[in-house]
């Protein structure tokens, strides 16, 4: 097996993007190939340098907080049944993924080097592989987070006559 993993990174739109690209003969005597890649911005918990994305970043992350305290205050009054009802099941599940989110994010930009750091013309190996997963596992989990939050706004307009 023939495994080649290389980051490359585009300082204009401050993305790096990684690359593995795999090669493993077959019981046949032929060679099956494969690939994985992604992008990522890492020196940044936001996605964009965008004032409105940042802003309804911001707005998401005021929400999550009321509500993950809303959510704690009917724990202390109902008690961990409140935790298996099947309507907040799905509650629960959009917090933790939320929550999940952001640890990838914070875990992308502790596990990637400072960028004041790198020397280019250095033969230094910079591992940026790892964070560039991290950022894009976070990627995934908040397209999982908005499925879940768009089937609660859905739910919640079932109840509207």
């Amino acid at each position: 097996m023939l495994r080649v993993d290389f980051v490359v990174y585009n300082p204009h739109l401050d993305k790096f993007h990684s690359v593995v690209i795999i090669f493993e003969a077959n019981r046949g005597g032929g060679i099956e190939r494969g690939y994985y890649h992604s992008t990522a911005t890492l020196h940044s918990p936001f996605e964009s340098k965008e004032w409105f994305t940042v802003a309804s970043e911001i707005m998401v992350m005021a929400f999550f907080a009321w509500f993950i305290i809303e959510e704690i205050m009917l724990l202390r009054t109902y008690g961990f049944s409140h935790l298996i009802q099947a309507e907040t099941v799905m509650h629960h599940i959009n917090i933790i993924s939320y929550c999940c989110v952001w640890i990838f994010r914070l875990m992308a930009m502790g596990t990637s080097p400072s960028l004041d750091d790198v020397d280019a013309s250095s033969r230094t190996y910079y591992a940026y592989v790892i964070p560039v997963r991290w950022k894009h596992g976070a990627v995934q989990i908040n397209a999982i987070n908005a499925v879940l939050a768009w089937m609660k706004v859905a739910k919640a307009l079932t109840i509207i006559p």
